[in-house]
């Protein structure tokens, strides 16, 4: 025993560690030299605050992690404290544990600080979209804190919808086209709480679908080219951008892969007022009506016609002027006022 007169309080100088314990006794002694002795309960020796080891919020039934959700709906928030078994004795309890939500960080604007009278998960709250910074902080008896945070965000909106196109040679299509390759840009996709993430390309039989070509990932790229082969036929190609929550909005452009060309059909020189007879001659009144059968495209169709009138000297096989195609759209088509000498073929 160390003498301290007749002060009620005194200072010792220890030398312990964690997890020591250890007691304080006090002796009184009276005038006639008499002494009595109280001492007080065990005292546990704890040198370390509260740590957390694990801080996130999650799905509640898949248990997955993200700092981005499509919905506030099914989370929790779990934690987990680093091991201390001296923390169970009835001498150390657990930390107090308090959580907050707010919009920025240092902020409980949209959930005030409450203590967690229970044990993890906490149930999420029901929340917008928005960007949110939950907090948690673990207090032991001491006073002694351990502090994390963890921002999130909730994005229930898919991107807006952008536009794609097929550009060949410098220019836009989305015609029949006889290429193998299509170079594809899109643009007017945008997302203001995640961003755009990603964007996949594919090929398929039907607007938004990839059966023919599976969705490729592209990455944060405008545009690419879609290599094949393809079989002939009409397809849909499509652009898929998905934000950060994994919801997506996608743009498609149907496209005809023809790489025939058309089946050529029967071409008349014909009367006026008879379309669907072929006659072999024809006076010198300078006035040629020529009609033909539809050629036949199966995979692009007829796009326009284009009509050449060629004159050959008798017994000849070739031209003897210029030979020049005229378009005529869909025709038929009434050539006037030519020059069309005597025994000559056209």
């Amino acid at each position: 025993f160390q003498s301290v007169g007749l002060q009620t309080h005194g200072v010792a100088a220890l030398t312990l560690s964690h997890g020591d314990t250890f007691y304080i006794s006090v002796m009184a002694t009276n005038g006639v030299g008499m002494s009595a002795v109280a001492s007080s309960e065990q005292i546990l020796v704890h040198t370390r605050r509260p740590l957390f080891s694990v801080f996130h919020v999650r799905h509640s039934r898949s248990n997955t992690t993200s700092q981005v959700w499509s919905s506030s709906a099914d989370l929790d928030v779990w934690w987990e404290m680093e091991e201390d078994s001296l923390r169970s004795s009835a001498a150390f309890p657990p930390p107090t544990i308090w959580m907050s939500i707010g919009s920025v960080h240092g902020q409980d604007d949209v959930q005030t600080q409450q203590q967690l009278d229970f044990e993890p998960p906490i149930p999420f709250p029901r929340l917008e979209e928005g960007r949110f910074v939950v907090s948690i902080i673990a207090e032991d008896i001491l006073r002694r804190m351990d502090y994390r945070f963890i921002s999130i965000v909730i994005d229930a909106s898919p991107p807006s919808a952008g536009v794609l196109t097929i550009n060949r040679e410098g220019k836009r299509v989305n015609v029949a086209v006889t290429t193998q390759v299509f170079h594809l840009e899109w643009s007017g996709f945008d997302d203001a709480e995640t961003g755009i993430e990603t964007y996949l390309v594919g090929l398929g039989t039907a607007a938004s679908q990839s059966d023919i070509v599976e969705l490729v990932d592209v990455g944060a790229v405008q545009s690419y080219d879609l290599h094949g082969p393809f079989p002939q036929g009409r397809y849909f190609l499509s652009v898929v951008a998905r934000n950060g929550a994994g919801l997506s909005a996608s743009a498609s452009v149907s496209v005809t892969i023809d790489a025939t060309p058309p089946v050529p059909a029967q071409v008349r020189e014909v009367l006026q007022d008879r379309p669907t007879n072929d006659i072999d001659c024809v006076d010198t009144s300078g006035t040629v009506h020529i009609a033909w059968d539809a050629f036949v495209d199966e995979e692009s169709g007829m796009a326009r016609y284009e009509v050449a009138v060629v004159c050959m000297d008798e017994g000849s096989t070739q031209p003897c002027g210029e030979v020049r195609f005229d378009h005529v759209g869909l025709g038929p088509v009434s050539y006037t006022h030519l020059t069309l000498p005597t025994k000559r073929l056209v």
